[in-house]
């Protein structure tokens, strides 16, 4: 209604991506919820993309500026280097958790990803100088029953955080472990130069095919339950060998078409560049295009 409302009185509006899996995954409520409406939609980079066949014929003209937020925060958080630490440092960053009660159109199925961390963990529990974090929701944490079937302090090799910063989880741990379906931890992880170690289902999570390619570049990513079984085991069995198998991944790409545009620590200076050209040239999509081309 105010997106009416505005267009109505010649107002342009903007919406900001403020998330991953906005033009990746097959997500059709941003079609309804931002593209179908809003004049113009701020992205992480030129790897958002509208989707083919929209549920609401897409509006917005797509800008690349990068991820705000996250440039922020790589900023000004100095990232440890642990490349010489005994222990391996296992950040696992946990799905959701709806109790089997609600479905979603991408989460796996509740009682299965439970069984499948409970495997995971138990092997990098019996692993040789491996100790783990797992981060549930915060809001989760009750709900989770992985957290509950930890708090009975049989596997001494493993902690639940749900208090510190997710950031600063991230800074001081060797490798990131996580079966969420969404990208915003993926980029996060990415971005602060992790090695990353995925659990998603392209059966399950829908995919965008040109995402996918890319997203198979980034990380190791694990599409199947004995995949992930797999690379926890050869964790737990070489470690630090693997470790240097995965701190050899290219990221470059994925980050300036997925999280940080052109990676160059500009992305709210490109926000401010773009709402004054808007500012001077008004709702018309063809000058602005054209101007933002020169400025940006």
């Amino acid at each position: 209604r105010m997106a009416s409302a505005c267009r109505g009185r010649g107002i342009p509006t903007v919406g900001i991506q403020h998330g991953g899996s906005v033009g990746t995954h097959m997500n059709h409520k941003m079609d309804i919820n931002d593209w179908g409406y809003c004049d113009y939609y701020l992205t992480y980079g030129d790897g958002i993309k509208g989707y083919i066949d929209p549920s609401v014929t897409q509006r917005s003209s797509l800008v690349s500026v990068g991820s705000t937020y996250i440039e922020q925060r790589m900023r000004t958080n100095i990232l440890e280097d642990n490349t010489d630490n005994k222990d391996i440092k296992v950040l696992w960053i946990s799905e959701k958790s709806f109790g089997n009660t609600i479905g979603h159109h991408y989460f796996p199925e509740d009682t299965r990803r439970y069984l499948l961390q409970q495997r995971c963990l138990r092997i990098l529990n019996n692993g040789d100088n491996v100790k783990v974090t797992f981060r549930p929701f915060r809001t989760n944490q009750e709900t989770i029953g992985t957290v509950r079937w930890l708090g009975r302090g049989e596997y001494t090799a493993i902690k639940v955080d749900v208090n510190s910063s997710l950031e600063e989880l991230i800074r001081i741990s060797d490798v990131i472990i996580t079966d969420n379906a969404a990208s915003t931890v993926w980029n996060e992880t990415i971005a602060f130069g992790k090695p990353l170690i995925l659990f998603c289902d392209p059966q399950q999570t829908l995919l965008m095919p040109f995402f996918a390619a890319d997203l198979e570049e980034a990380c190791f990513w694990c599409k199947t339950e004995t995949e992930l079984i797999n690379a926890v085991q050869r964790l737990s069995n070489t470690g630090s060998e693997f470790l240097s198998d995965l701190r050899r991944t290219d990221t470059t790409s994925y980050l300036e078409n997925y999280v940080l545009y052109r990676n160059d620590g500009d992305s709210k200076q490109r926000v401010v560049d773009f709402l004054k050209a808007l500012r001077r040239q008004g709702q018309s999509a063809d000058r602005l295009t054209k101007k933002l081309q020169e400025v940006m």
